[in-house]
């Protein structure tokens, strides 16, 4: 999923990261940090898991719940943010669709979230909650990959592709 975000967003954000080249203002900078520290986390905690340091695991849990809320709310008001200075350029009814998709990305992100909090004494039920919050993540960049970005076209055969890459994650 890493992996995905990094594509995705390769040309509109990292390319120049890594280069040194990124202006950019510091909310973006907190958005990404606290994005990829999400995927970096559950990369984490699942080798916690599996390695059987189940009380590292839980200890560290506790804070990450809290970085998921971090991500929800940074993640509203950075979209926010950028609606915002659309309308102030383009006008009101340039924007007035353009909440709804990360509106509903973290909408659907938090009920998983819950989920995941709700049955955290439940390993099969909460590693499949976890799973699926950090798949809603990784829709903006697999949205912004290369192959997928642009083609404008909602036929089957783009959209297929589309959500096997999305998806894979869960499908794995």
């Amino acid at each position: 999923m890493m992996a995905f975000a990094l594509a995705g967003f390769w040309d509109d954000y990292f390319r120049d990261f890594f280069l040194g080249e990124l202006n950019r203002q510091w909310l973006l900078h907190l958005h990404v940090a606290v994005s990829m520290g999400w995927l970096v986390l559950v990369a984490l905690q699942a080798w916690f898991a599996m390695t059987g340091r189940r009380s590292l695991h839980v200890a560290i849990g506790r804070w990450g719940m809290w970085l998921g809320v971090a991500v929800v709310v940074i993640g509203l008001g950075f979209a926010l943010l950028l609606i915002a200075r659309k309308a102030a350029v383009e006008g009101p009814v340039a924007v007035e669709r353009l909440f709804v998709a990360p509106l509903f990305d973290m909408l659907v992100f938090s009920i998983f979230l819950g989920g995941a909090w709700i049955t955290r004494r439940r390993p099969d039920f909460h590693k499949r909650y976890i799973l699926l919050a950090t798949t809603t993540l990784v829709l903006p960049g697999v949205s912004r990959m290369p192959f997928f970005n642009g083609t404008g076209s909602v036929a089957l055969a783009a959209v297929v592709p589309y959500l096997l890459v999305w998806l894979s994650p869960v499908l794995i």
